[in-house]
């Protein structure tokens, strides 16, 4: 099975324009309030880190295609392709220095299950 990405044209009155900004805005406006109390919630606990904590920092949110860089142009749309997921992070001990690291893995989960899976010593 093929499947084609294409641009496509809608056309509405501004009512529906209305309906749909409002629902996106209450959906942005949460996110905002959710982030803002974690930033909050982050500063804090690290402000507060003594040399027996750890904090620990992952970002699960990039899947990549797998594809070679000889294939035709065709190739790279079309047919379903295995995916991997890129979690990258940081973590600091106390006040110690940042380090970063990075974990590659073929669960597409967003959970922090793959974590356990990539880095198992931890």
């Amino acid at each position: 099975m093929v499947a084609f990405v294409m641009k496509t044209q809608k056309c509405s009155g501004l009512e529906d324009l209305w309906v749909i900004f409002n629902e996106q805005l209450r959906t942005y406006k949460k996110h905002f309030f959710n982030m803002v109390k974690q930033f909050g919630f982050y500063k804090e606990l690290k402000e507060d880190l003594t040399e027996h904590d750890a904090l620990i920092h992952i970002d699960f949110s990039e899947n990549y295609f797998c594809k070679w860089d000889s294939e035709i142009q065709s190739a790279h749309y079309g047919a379903s392709k295995k995916q991997l997921s890129v979690h990258t992070g940081f973590y600091q001990i106390g006040t110690g220095d940042v380090h970063s690291f990075c974990g590659i893995s073929d669960s597409l989960q967003h959970d922090p299950l793959p974590f356990g899976l990539i880095f198992p010593q931890c």
